[in-house]
C-alpha cells in the first residue's frame, strides 16, 4: 500500500475508454442498486482493473480513507460503478493497492463468496456498459 501523489495527475476525461461513461446507466439497468457501495465496491474495482488491464491500459486500484470505498485510478480520474469521479472531490488519503492486496483486505472483511459474487455482477455491469458504448455515440462526438 502506498499514498497517491495527486499533483502528478491529468484530468482529460476524453482519454477514458467510452464504456466508462456508461457504467452508471449499466448499473441502473442491472437494477443492482447500491451493491457497489461499501463492500461491493471492492468487487467492482477488481473487475474494472482487470478489464482495463486487458485492453492495454494502466489502471491502479486505490482505496479512500480506511477502505470505505475502492476505485480504479486511470488518467487522473477515479472510476467506480458511477463512471468517472473527479479526483478533486475526494479528500486524501487515497492509498494505492495491487489487486491481490485489495482481495486480501476484502477477504478480511467479507466472505469469499460475497467477493466472488460482487466481481461476477461487476463483470456483467461492465459488459453491459461496453455494449451501451458501442450502441451510442462516443463522448467526443456528442454536442
Amino acid at each position: 500500500m502506498r499514498p497517491i501523489d495527486l499533483s502528478q495527475l491529468s484530468a482529460d476525461i476524453s482519454a477514458l475508454p467510452d464504456f466508462v461513461h456508461h457504467l452508471q446507466e449499466a448499473n441502473d439497468l442491472a437494477e443492482v442498486g447500491f451493491l457497489f457501495e461499501e463492500g461491493g465496491c471492492y468487487g467492482m474495482a477488481i473487475a474494472l482493473h482487470a478489464k482495463l488491464s486487458a485492453v492495454g491500459r494502466a489502471p491502479q486500484i486505490v482505496v479512500w480513507g480506511d477502505g470505505h470505498h475502492a476505485f480504479v485510478l486511470l488518467d487522473g480520474w477515479l472510476l467506480d460503478y458511477r463512471g468517472a469521479q473527479n479526483i478533486e472531490e475526494w479528500s486524501n488519503p487515497l492509498t494505492g493497492m495491487t489487486p491481490r492486496e485489495l482481495k486480501g483486505r476484502a477477504l478480511g472483511r467479507w466472505k469469499a463468496d460475497d467477493l466472488t459474487g460482487d466481481i461476477a455482477v461487476a463483470e456483467q455491469v461492465i459488459a453491459a456498459a461496453i455494449d451501451l458504448a458501442q450502441n451510442h455515440l462516443p463522448l467526443s462526438s456528442r454536442s
